[in-house]
């Protein structure tokens, strides 16, 4: 079973969880393919919709960055928890 996992994210303010990082999934089959398996369902929330203002504030000269936003959970907080705060150029 996986659970929630200490996020500790890094100094760009990204993070994956253990387990998923671990799990080698480099595609959305892939990845779609291993959620089924371990019977959990994904939730995606972009920084963009989510948080604008960190979004427009992560793209300086520097790399891209996270440290600016806090995702929330989804309101019904039944066992959801953190997988992963990345980049996604898609």
């Amino acid at each position: 079973m996986i659970i929630a996992a200490e996020v500790k994210r890094d100094e760009q303010g990204y993070w994956t969880h253990p387990v998923l990082a671990r799990s080698g999934c480099e595609t959305s089959a892939e990845l779609s393919y291993w959620l089924r398996t371990h019977k959990l369902q994904c939730f995606v929330m972009t920084m963009r919709d989510e948080a604008p203002e960190a979004f427009a504030a992560g793209f300086t000269d520097e790399a891209p960055d996270a440290r600016g936003w806090i995702p929330e959970p989804p309101n019904d907080d039944d066992g959801w928890f953190l997988g992963s705060v990345k980049i996604n150029y898609l």
